[in-house]
């Protein structure tokens, strides 16, 4: 039987138990208030489920989107109904006016779901994206210690087999599963052209350089580029608790977790595109997210595009270091801190320069795969 409950945090009547669950449960108005978050938590919603320990557990982050909640909230429920051990849902809905407190409150009661629903006021410095996702996988993560982390954005409508897939990657030994995503597409529509072509050009740009990389780098070698969103991640429980939790930059925490582990030569993975959705609004709630860019991009045409883009050039040198390194398990965590130097302070590539590497990069693979179609 679901055992459930709403209250402050300061009602005396939360249970006391021996479990993880009810043992975060009890120090959650201590964890908020501490390093790095300085919040205060104004009121909480639990639902422990029906007792069986939990295979997953849901840390998402949401600031105002009561429009967008319905959606984001069915999207779980399917998602989590083709999966057959339970899971726990936490929920961090931080510095918002909005109703979105209450129809993530109704969805647990109505589904029955296991859940932790924190509703709460960051100190200034943490109000952000970051802090507030690393709070609820911190929060997961206490509850559930062997339950595997996944994490999402509330502008985000998960594919349905969006936690299976997580999972099933997890189980082959992956310590973090990088989801891929799609953009609503009648918000595409809404920006102008360029947008999209720009977006386009980074996407066979990052497929053209992969497959030059497995050629000058060797079939064996890892891959090159790994694209992480916050929308969707899947992490191994045991290697988040050694790394010491979620980096907390001022933005880009996704970005940060996957070179940290890949600097300690852990297995990351890129999972293949997906029916995951996410929100192409200009007006986003993250500072320097995805909406921002998109915001900055519909202004202008030649603005920087996503950092990870490298000249071929650079391609082909970071290829003879890898050549280079003795083969053995050291060798992607050498690799990884040589890039991690190297790339230190590099301007990234403009619009018009990613179209010139576009070309290069393409005349390159007609010359080294004549009759291959590039993955």
């Amino acid at each position: 039987m679901a055992t459930a409950a709403s209250c402050t945090i300061f009602d005396p009547a939360i249970p006391r138990s021996d479990s993880a669950f009810f043992a975060a449960l009890s120090g959650l108005r201590e964890r908020v208030a501490a390093a790095p978050f300085g919040g205060a938590l104004l009121s909480l919603d639990w639902g422990a489920g029906d007792g069986r320990a939990f295979a997953y557990a849901v840390g998402i982050p949401v600031n105002n989107e009561a429009e967008r909640l319905p959606g984001v909230l069915a999207a779980l429920s399917r998602a989590a109904a083709r999966v057959e051990g339970p899971g726990l849902f936490v929920f961090v809905v931080n510095d918002t006016q909005d109703a979105s407190r209450n129809l993530i409150a109704r969805w647990a009661a109505r589904t029955g779901v296991a859940h932790l629903l924190l509703d709460l006021s960051f100190a200034p410095a943490a109000r952000n994206a970051p802090h507030a996702r690393r709070l609820a996988l911190d929060i997961a993560h206490a509850c559930a210690p062997a339950a595997a982390l996944l994490t999402t954005d509330a502008d985000t409508s998960v594919g349905p087999g969006w936690i299976a897939d997580n999972l099933a990657e997890l189980a082959r030994g992956a310590a973090l599963v990088c989801g891929s995503i799609g953009f609503d597409e009648a918000e595409l529509r809404l920006l102008p052209a360029h947008v999209r072509a720009i977006g386009e050009a980074e996407d066979e740009y990052f497929a053209l350089t992969e497959t030059l990389w497995r050629i000058w780098a060797g079939a064996g070698a890892n891959p090159l580029n790994i694209r992480p969103w916050g929308a969707s991640l899947g992490i191994a429980p045991a290697v988040y608790a050694a790394l010491g939790g979620l980096p907390t930059p001022a933005a880009g925490e996704e970005r940060a977790l996957c070179a940290l582990m890949r600097q300690h030569g852990l297995p990351v993975v890129q999972m293949p595109a997906h029916d995951t959705i996410s929100s192409a609004r200009q007006a986003g709630r993250a500072a320097q997210g995805c909406g921002e860019t998109l915001r900055q991009r519909a202004l202008a045409v030649d603005l920087p595009c996503d950092e990870m883009l490298l000249p071929v050039g650079g391609l082909r040198h970071l290829a003879g270091v890898w050549n280079a390194l003795e083969a053995g398990p050291d060798r992607p965590r050498l690799f990884a801190l040589y890039r991690e130097r190297w790339s230190r302070g590099a301007a990234p590539l403009h619009h018009r320069a990613l179209l010139v590497e576009l070309e290069r990069a393409r005349r390159e693979i007609d010359l080294l795969l004549p009759h291959r179609a590039v993955a």
